[in-house]
């Protein structure tokens, strides 16, 4: 279950003895630093919990969709909107669909504040005894108190996580600053916003298969209520994407800043040296500062809910007046 998870040997030995026992309790705070391992530990406790002991019921929920299991993330410009807060609270007082649990999964809980985090704390401290809710953030200290306490923390440990370059991103970087004309750099832009767009084919496919199966057991509004969830999860995935490869190239740019700067060794994508001293050695440090704030303002525009394609066309614009003036 946990073989591929490095580095949390206790906090999974004590998820394991939490499913092998039945103790679970009604909250929990997963905190770490690399969110693609807290939410795999999340899923993979939660879909345990739903499949009560069934290894085929466990495999499908890692595989797709399940009634009984609900994620959110925020779908307000600066956090959750109460609206997602009362939905939770209205569905966790149903019985569950399949499962003899339901479980909740609460992405970047340190975005519930105000009217949504007072709408949540009741539910979160005394929620029905089939509902498990799981609130996933970096750190304790960033979910409020009042949400906290009616949590049992679980916090991974911190360690370097390698992540491998990207060659695609990075060979889009090193054309830009060779310099692309407005076409290509348009065309881009597309490609740009279609990368994963295969996991959301099969993620609705996985949906849509889900709903086929579970037809003759959901009302319409229950349905209907499916169906809003997948949309949000998918946007949210969408967004999750686009800003990791966002990422992944304001990295690559301080790499080749570093080399700019005379460094011998680079920080992030030792792998990609040679791609990364080309462009260094060839540009001012000057320039690529540049093309790393106009990264970050990339990044903020995606956050605060800008038109997607706009803002990686306006990045890649800005990318290119600043590695390649004209």
């Amino acid at each position: 279950m946990w073989a591929h998870i490095e580095g949390q040997q206790k906090l999974t030995s004590y998820l394991t003895r939490v499913l092998d026992t039945g103790a679970s309790t009604h909250a929990y705070l997963l905190c770490g630093p690399d969110a693609s391992d807290r939410d795999d530990i999340a899923r993979r406790f939660s879909a345990a919990l739903i499949a009560d002991g069934s290894v085929e019921t466990y495999q499908q929920i890692l595989s797709g969709a399940h009634p009984d299991l609900h994620e959110y993330a925020p779908a307000g410009v600066g956090g959750y909107l109460v609206e997602q807060a009362r939905e939770i609270v209205h569905d966790a007082t149903l019985a569950p669909i399949r499962a003899p649990h339901k479980v909740y999964l609460v992405q970047q809980a340190n975005k519930l504040s105000g009217a949504a985090a007072n709408a949540l704390l009741k539910t979160l401290e005394e929620p029905s005894a089939d509902v498990v809710i799981v609130l996933l953030a970096p750190t304790p200290d960033t979910v409020l108190e009042t949400l906290r306490s009616r949590c049992e923390v679980l916090q991974m440990n911190a360690y370097d996580v390698y992540v491998e370059g990207d060659a695609e991103l990075f060979d889009l970087m090193e054309r830009i600053a060779y310099g692309m004309d407005d076409v290509d750099l348009l065309h881009a832009a597309a490609s740009f916003i279609q990368r994963g767009q295969a996991e959301i084919d099969e993620l609705d496919e996985r949906f849509n298969q889900m709903l086929l199966d579970q037809k003759d057991y959901l009302s319409a509004s229950a349905k209907k209520q499916l169906e809003q969830q997948h949309k949000r999860e998918v946007n949210g995935r969408k967004r999750a994407r686009l800003l990791a490869d966002i990422d992944m190239l304001a990295n690559w740019t301080r790499d080749c800043l570093l080399v700019a700067n005379g460094a011998a060794n680079l920080r992030r994508f030792p792998e990609a040296y040679a791609q990364t001293s080309e462009v260094g050695e060839r540009l001012e440090a000057s320039q690529l500062l540049k093309a790393v704030d106009a990264l970050s303002a990339a990044r903020e525009r995606i956050t605060y809910n800008v038109t997607p394609q706009l803002a990686i066309e306006a990045m890649l614009l800005e990318v290119r007046g600043a590695l390649c003036p004209r």
